[in-house]
């Protein structure tokens, strides 16, 4: 004869176990942004200028071809300015003590320099899973870093920096900044750096609501 089984085994059987990973920030999947110089050999056949993620998917074309993006966070540092060619590994500050402490003791300069964490969301009209492969509302999004110093740091810290000076009760993601790159001449030498630019554009409420969240992501 079957059983009954009480209020309580029958509440224990019904709940369903629980299906949310145990995640942290440093979980999250930031795929690396590289702008693709004359000499990189990073992406082949990638045209110089072009911005790609992951060395596979474009994200930007050329020169004057922009992306909008939502800066998520921008961890300032500091490093060691360590000749491109040279083998040496340059060590990097990350607070103002720590500057000091490795200016005073590099036989380099020590210069500024950030990581940028950026939301990149699909253009309206384009279908690439593989470069926006994570759904947020109704968009098609992904999550992507890049490293910048020297004339990179001017064209896109600095800017985010001055935007939340006179900016203080709203954060820089509150916005869409255009995402692109810039050429830079200094005598016979010629490269491309990353820009931001900011727009008059707001992020919509599921872009705010995911950046709070994940805003402290390395």
């Amino acid at each position: 004869m079957a059983t009954k089984l009480s209020t309580k085994e029958k509440e224990a059987v019904s709940i369903p176990p629980s299906r949310k990973l145990l995640v942290g920030p440093e979980d999250i999947d930031v795929q690396r942004i590289n702008v693709i110089q004359k000499q990189s050999d990073l992406v082949q056949d990638a045209p110089v200028g072009s911005i790609y993620i992951n060395r596979s998917q474009m994200l930007v074309s050329e020169e004057g071809d922009t992306l909008p993006v939502t800066v998520i966070k921008g961890d300032k540092m500091w490093k060691e300015d360590i000749p491109y060619d040279s083998d040496e590994i340059p060590r990097f500050a990350h607070t103002h003590e720590e500057y000091l402490a490795l200016k005073e003791d590099s036989d380099y300069e020590v210069i500024e320099c950030a990581d940028i964490t950026v939301l990149l969301t699909q253009p309206e009209g384009e279908s690439n899973p593989e470069a926006y492969p994570y759904p947020l509302g109704d968009l098609k999004v992904n999550v992507g870093k890049f490293h910048v110093h020297k004339d990179a740091y001017r064209c896109t810290y600095k800017r985010l920096a001055t935007y939340e000076t006179f900016n203080p009760s709203q954060p820089v993601w509150a916005l869409k900044w255009k995402f692109g790159t810039e050429l830079i001449k200094k005598g016979k030498y010629t490269w491309y750096v990353p820009t931001l630019v900011s727009t008059e554009d707001k992020s919509s409420k599921e872009i705010m609501e995911f950046c709070e969240n994940i805003w402290e992501v390395a």
